[in-house]
């Protein structure tokens, strides 16, 4: 099930705010073929109204003041066409976009979300959509609030600033409450997070334009999300989505995490979605993060060549990324 969508949930809800989740992709088949987009499952939909015309009608029938969708490049097309629906069986609604594409360096991204929203959030939305909504509920004046792009009278985008950068050891654990998990792949499987951004400022990265750099967890606080999961949801595996999970920022939090998940008797298989090439990883290290269930690793060396990595903007070399594949 989506993080994104169960980390908004949560924040809403501590707020006293109602909120419901949907994925529409696991309606429409088991998993997202590509994170850069399906041109073959677009037309599909776009050429059987039925199909999100039905989406959208499950949106109105829980009667929203506010519909926010959670875009990437992959989903944007099909949004449209929910979003335009919704508004057309309910044009009082306000409808509020944000992910990761929708920043500065993407404008043209912008520009395209901006045909079918009524606002734009950019960057990390928990606090910011908590902010957003009781600004509505209160009537005021949402000109005001901090990471909202808004449509000038001219037609062109206006930026209201970064907000204040959130403690994620503040944040709600996400509430996965409103995903039926037996209709996804891995039933007993969620999601994650130990860390937010990456220390890195690679050329070719968009992560820059969404987190300053990394910020970690406690790892007794992610340790306590971990239990709180198997009690709420039964899972047995997980998947931490950092962008770079094991870095300088997390390595002491990381092993304070696996200590605790070793002594407590809490391993299971756990995979990482993304790491970086980090110098300071031993071979007891990486054996602690074996015993405590790590199974799979994606790592991101991109080039074995010193000098492509280093015109990427990447800090390591040829044999820091050779020494980390041989640890894993």
């Amino acid at each position: 099930p989506p993080l994104a969508l169960a980390f908004l949930k949560a924040s809403l809800n501590k707020a006293d705010l109602e909120c419901d989740c949907i994925d529409f992709s696991i309606q429409f088949r088991p998993m997202m073929v590509s994170a850069l987009g399906d041109q073959v499952a677009e037309q599909h939909i776009a050429s059987n109204p039925k199909l999100y015309k039905n989406w959208a009608q499950q949106i109105i029938d829980r009667e929203p003041d506010v519909v926010g969708f959670s875009l990437l490049i992959s989903n944007i097309e099909t949004s449209a066409l929910i979003a335009h629906e919704v508004k057309r069986l309910r044009p009082e609604v306000v409808i509020l976009s944000g992910g990761p594409s929708l920043t500065r360096e993407n404008k043209n991204t912008l520009e395209i979300a901006y045909e079918f929203s009524d606002y734009i959030i950019e960057g990390e939305g928990e606090t910011a959509i908590v902010d957003f909504v009781e600004c509505l509920q209160r009537k005021g004046d949402v000109s005001k609030l901090k990471q909202l792009w808004l449509k000038q009278p001219d037609g062109s985008l206006y930026f209201t600033g970064h907000g204040i950068e959130q403690n994620i050891d503040g944040i709600a654990f996400p509430d996965f409450s409103d995903f039926d998990r037996s209709l996804y792949p891995c039933p007993e499987k969620l999601p994650m997070l130990f860390s937010r951004g990456c220390i890195l400022n690679c050329n070719y990265c968009e992560n820059k334009w969404n987190h300053t750099t990394q910020r970690s967890r406690q790892g007794e606080l992610v340790f306590e999300e971990l239990k709180s999961n198997v009690l709420k949801y039964g899972i047995k595996e997980y998947m931490f989505n950092d962008d770079s999970l094991i870095s300088h920022k997390t390595f002491t939090e990381l092993e304070k995490y696996c200590d605790m998940v070793i002594s407590e008797g809490l391993v299971m298989p756990w995979s990482v979605y993304g790491t970086r090439v980090e110098r300071k990883l031993t071979e007891p290290y990486v054996k602690k993060l074996r015993d405590s269930g790590m199974e799979r690793v994606s790592l991101g060396v991109e080039s074995f060549s010193s000098r492509v990595q280093k015109e990427m903007g990447k800090s390591s070399k040829y044999d820091d990324a050779d020494k980390t594949c041989r640890l894993f």
